[in-house]
């Protein structure tokens, strides 16, 4: 559904203000205080979940396009979670979003409607384009980057014949999989999880060293393919773009 369409059949729908979609998330903190010692014992901090609320206006046609126009609002996100698109300016970016509660509405004239939307992303990041880099056993590292402006955390998909199984360098790190990879095998590494897929399926004990797994925003960071025994490779590398 498009919010913000002024040639929808039954009015115009428009969208004045989205509050939460670009300041960050409210920040989580487990510190804790130092008993008989200055300050606090520190912890890592990660964010809330992200609240939005969408506030706008439907102006109806006719008169029975008053009540089309408040059937189509307060059914949104009925059926459940969906991505929640923003573009503006000729940038997009999107989250996965639920309804926090049912939408408010108020007839503040006969044919317009105002209406106030909240919805919620429990993984508050937003993400934005999404493209694939190449990296080849034998070939120099590739070069891979983000536009986004936190870390992204790419899927990478893997063919070849490495039957010693294989890694991937960045910076001096490592990811290495021992669970052979045959010329009729897809493997596909998910870094959000951790979660290792051999032609779909999920396999256990296949991961090793997992020594990184983002993505950093800004300048361009090198990966390299090799097997661990022998054998050549091909790994497409899947970053979008991501936002707090």
């Amino acid at each position: 559904m498009e919010l913000n369409d002024p040639s929808h059949r039954n009015g115009y729908f428009e969208v004045d203000d989205i509050d939460g979609w670009w300041k960050a998330p409210s920040r989580k903190s487990r510190d804790s205080s130092r008993p008989n010692a200055d300050g606090d014992f520190g912890s890592v901090d990660n964010y809330e979940a992200r609240y939005i609320t969408i506030k706008g206006a439907f102006a109806a046609k006719s008169s029975a396009d008053r009540w089309v126009g408040a059937d189509i609002l307060s059914s949104l996100l009925s059926s459940g979670p969906q991505i929640m698109v923003v573009r503006i300016d000729g940038q997009a970016q999107w989250a996965t979003v639920k309804l926090v509660d049912n939408p408010e509405m108020n007839w503040t004239a006969y044919k317009l409607l105002e209406y106030s939307i909240q919805v919620k992303a429990v993984d508050p990041r937003k993400y934005g384009n999404a493209e694939v880099f190449s990296a080849s056993v034998g070939s120099a590292a590739v070069t891979v980057f983000q536009r986004g402006t936190y870390p992204s955390l790419p899927v990478i998909t893997i063919s070849g014949n490495m039957p010693g199984g294989y890694k991937l360098t960045k910076g001096g790190q490592i990811v290495s999989v021992t669970a052979p990879l045959a010329s009729s095998q897809i493997h596909t590494l998910d870094m959000a999880t951790g979660i290792l897929r051999i032609n779909g399926a999920v396999v256990t004990g296949g991961l090793n060293d997992y020594q990184w797994n983002t993505i950093e925003p800004g300048l361009g960071q090198a990966i390299a393919l090799a097997p661990l025994t022998t054998g050549i490779g091909t790994a497409a590398i899947e970053v979008t773009d991501t936002y707090i």
